[in-house]
């Protein structure tokens, strides 16, 4: 092989060795000839470089990425707190679904004793018989047969028990006409009690948009007893949420009045007589008479007797009572006829509903004027229980009266008149209702000498009260 034939070879990429016979006498020829050697050489340099410059380069191998870093753990204690804090977010879910479901429950409860209250009063009118117009009738009631027992110092408060009485009817109505010049002579010339207090109907001025009078009594419902119940309070309040203004005016329930259809008589006994025209007649009759008494047109009446009485200050825990002195009466009746001893010191006490219907009802011991007092001083111990609690005990008290009144009370006020009026008045300090009754000074008595405990107004008490109750002692002076 010559040179020529080896540089092709050579040229062309054959390499010397023995597996073809080209390669091997190329390698023969290498083997003897230095300048193909040599070109041998530097062609196997330039390819080898060539193709290493055609030939992609191997990508570097990756540096493997660092390990995430799991977060640090969360101490223990903020994951505690937020379990808590969940926990007390359920809790606070269910009382506040619970307070819902109470509040709806007690609603409920203080809407059907308010439903269960309801009663019509509306009565027609009887109109006064003419022939007794020239003279002043006297109705005398045919008293209660029963002796009293005597009664010894108070070393006890035991009850002395009288005879079994049968059960009373309707008082009596004898109509008595008496001269009216006899009556006025006993009087020094006191004038019969007539309508406005002895001025004809009041003359009253229109009244604020929402303002209510309302007529509260207090009746002597006693278990068995037959015939009409009198009225043992007789209460007219004035209400308006406008004004924020409460008055109060107290009326003895020995005062004479006139009583549509059966002249004049006591004013308890206007309850007796209108019972005898159905549920809500003795009712409705108060209301006509003490209108009329007043010349003030009555919005609104409701009657409790004494198991209601009992059992509303029961329910709310009592009353705190301020005694102004001491009260000793050994003849304090008794709701089966008998008779005990009322006994108060003077001084701040805790009354339950026996006790405050004891000092509400005594008056023996001094007289009916304080006894008009102390039952107003009664319902402001009331408001003061209400007003000492918060918004949902109030709401729980009021549920819990009106539950224990169910029974015991009747009223034409409607159950939205109820809420709206106790929403307007939610923020008034009992210390600023107004409280008016009549005493010693307005009192004539003995102006029947068949009745000597009826108490006769004297000329312009009522019509001044009136004034009082409508418009208070600031109008008044003006």
């Amino acid at each position: 092989m010559n040179c020529d034939t080896a540089r092709r070879l050579i040229e062309r990429g054959t390499r010397p060795g023995s597996g073809h016979p080209a390669r091997a006498q190329l390698g023969f020829h290498l083997s003897t000839c230095a300048a193909c050697r040599s070109y041998y050489d530097e062609q196997t340099h330039d390819q080898l470089l060539a193709s290493l410059l055609a030939m992609d380069a191997d990508p570097a191998p990756a540096a493997p990425l660092p390990a995430a870093v799991a977060p640090p753990p969360l101490p223990r204690r903020a994951s505690r707190w937020r379990w808590l804090a969940m926990g007390a977010g359920a809790v606070a879910l269910l009382a506040a679904l619970a307070l819902v479901g109470w509040v709806v429950f007690t609603l409920g409860r203080i809407h059907r004793s308010a439903q269960a209250y309801q009663i019509a009063t509306t009565i027609p009118a009887t109109p006064t018989s003419a022939a007794l117009a020239p003279v002043l009738p006297v109705v005398a009631s045919t008293p209660m047969a029963a002796a009293r027992a005597p009664t010894a110092a108070p070393t006890t408060a035991a009850v002395a028990s009288l005879p079994t009485a049968p059960p009373l009817a309707l008082p009596t109505q004898t109509i008595t006409p008496v001269p009216l010049d006899t009556i006025l002579a006993a009087s020094r010339a006191t004038p019969a009690p007539q309508q406005g207090g002895g001025r004809g109907v009041l003359q009253v001025a229109p009244d604020r948009d929402g303002a209510v009078t309302m007529l509260l009594l207090g009746v002597d419902r006693r278990p068995h007893e037959g015939g009409g119940t009198r009225a043992d309070t007789v209460i007219v309040v004035r209400l308006d949420p406008d004004a924020q203004r409460v008055a109060m005016l107290s009326l003895p329930r020995d005062l004479v009045v006139s009583i549509p259809g059966y002249g004049y008589a006591r004013i308890n006994a206007a309850h007796a007589y209108g019972d005898q025209d159905g549920a809500g007649g003795g009712l409705a009759l108060m209301r006509r008479t003490v209108s009329g008494l007043l010349g003030v047109p009555i919005d609104y009446v409701a009657e409790i007797d004494f198991a209601g009485f009992v059992g509303a200050i029961d329910s709310i825990g009592g009353i705190d009572i301020n005694v102004p002195s001491e009260i000793y009466d050994p003849e304090y009746p008794t709701m089966d006829y008998g008779y005990t001893v009322a006994h108060f010191l003077p001084g701040e006490q805790h009354m339950d509903g026996e006790r405050a219907l004891m000092y509400a009802r005594t008056r023996h011991a001094d007289s009916d004027f304080r006894r008009m007092d102390r039952q107003q001083q009664v319902l402001m111990g009331v408001l003061d229980n209400m007003r000492a609690k918060n918004s949902f005990q109030q709401l729980q008290s009021i549920a819990d009266i009106s539950e224990a009144m169910r029974s015991y009370i009747q009223t034409d006020i409607s159950e939205q008149k109820m809420a709206s009026l106790a929403w307007g008045f939610r923020s008034l300090a009992p210390s600023a209702v107004e409280r008016y009754s009549l005493s010693g000074a307005d009192i004539v008595e003995g102006t029947n000498p068949e009745d000597p405990y009826a108490l006769t107004a004297a000329p312009g008490a009522i019509a001044r009260l009136t004034q009082l109750l409508l418009h208070g002692v600031a109008a008044q002076a003006r």
